[in-house]
């Protein structure tokens, strides 16, 4: 079952920043500027509201991944390459993926075989590719398993094409964020 992602659930301090849906270009996307002065003032001492952090580090991913909802990849790449995780390094890999670096991405990608957002990922990709005609093969013959390298290659095909196929990415890409942000959250206040 797809998580059914609510900015409210993870407090004011952050809901300011994820309460405009926004569409995640597969390219690097153009930095909301009327964001830059709040995201400037984020920090691991204000982001959570009234959760204690248990896990610096994952409230510091949370924190790129909020400058990446605002396609500010330079700065959320800035925070996760001095974090040593395996969700900093698949984090790390959606930012080159997103620049178009794709080789880069896919070397990041390796170094994160699995990762407890997978098994989902791969469902919701899955069932959202079920509605796209001539949707890729990569979501319905991999046995299961999210394919992070394939899916870069996809999205390097398809980037700017404005097709069903490319916005198939978007809406993966989309759920992709929001899985690790919630997996990011709830690692850092402990409550997986």
């Amino acid at each position: 079952m797809p998580l059914v992602f609510n900015p409210n659930a993870y407090g004011s301090n952050i809901h300011q920043f994820l309460r405009e849906n926004r569409v995640f270009d597969l390219g690097p996307g153009t930095p909301n500027e009327t964001m830059r002065p709040a995201l400037n003032g984020l920090s691991v001492n204000n982001i959570l509201q009234h959760e204690q952090a248990s896990d610096q580090y994952m409230v510091c991913i949370c924190i790129a991944c909020i400058w990446i909802y605002h396609d500010y990849l330079e700065e959320s790449h800035s925070i996760v390459q001095t974090i040593p995780s395996t969700t900093s390094s698949y984090l790390h890999g959606i930012i080159h993926r997103r620049e178009a670096d794709y080789s880069n991405a896919k070397y990041w990608f390796s170094k994160v075989p699995t990762h407890p957002i997978f098994i989902q990922l791969y469902s919701i990709a899955h069932d959202l590719s079920l509605k796209v005609k001539d949707a890729p093969d990569i979501f319905t013959d991999s046995g299961g398993i999210w394919n992070a390298s394939a899916f870069a290659d996809l999205c390097n095909q398809n980037c700017g094409k404005k097709t069903p196929i490319e916005r198939l990415c978007q809406q993966i890409q989309r759920s992709e964020w929001e899985l690790l942000f919630d997996y990011s959250y709830n690692k850092a206040i402990s409550k997986i």
